[in-house]
């Protein structure tokens, strides 16, 4: 299914076309979230904008993503560092944000919706499947 371009911003990496938007998650009393999503949708990733620094996440959609196995299923929260500098979201955090999410990671900490660590996924070492 091809991404709706409408209301979507574009940026350029190495390449390749991404499109990001921000919105409310539900209407008039959500959390601000960053999605940024590749033409394909292969890529696809939701940050929210105002979060704590001790809670800080970014839920991945899409299959593409350094550090988690190309088959999974259903949505994966992992921690991760501040990928925006502010209140307005700027092209420069959207890039920083696709680059960190391509970057090969030498550690990955995946969460649950409620914050606790799930599972901890080092590249290094090979995938372990929970029971």
């Amino acid at each position: 299914m091809a991404l709706d371009r409408k209301s979507r911003r574009q940026i350029d990496i190495e390449g390749r076309e991404y499109f990001w938007w921000v919105y409310e998650e539900w209407e008039d009393s959500g959390p601000v979230t960053l999605a940024v999503s590749s033409a394909d949708r292969r890529f696809l990733v939701r940050y929210p904008i105002h979060q704590s620094d001790n809670g800080r996440y970014l839920t991945v959609v899409g299959r593409e993503f350094a550090g988690l196995p190309k088959r999974r299923s259903g949505w994966t929260r992992v921690r991760c560092p501040a990928l925006t500098t502010g209140d307005i979201v700027k092209p420069s955090d959207v890039r920083r944000l696709i680059q960190w999410c391509l970057r090969p990671k030498s550690e990955l900490i995946q969460i649950d919706w409620d914050g606790r660590e799930l599972l901890l996924v080092n590249r290094a070492m090979p995938q372990t499947h929970r029971p």
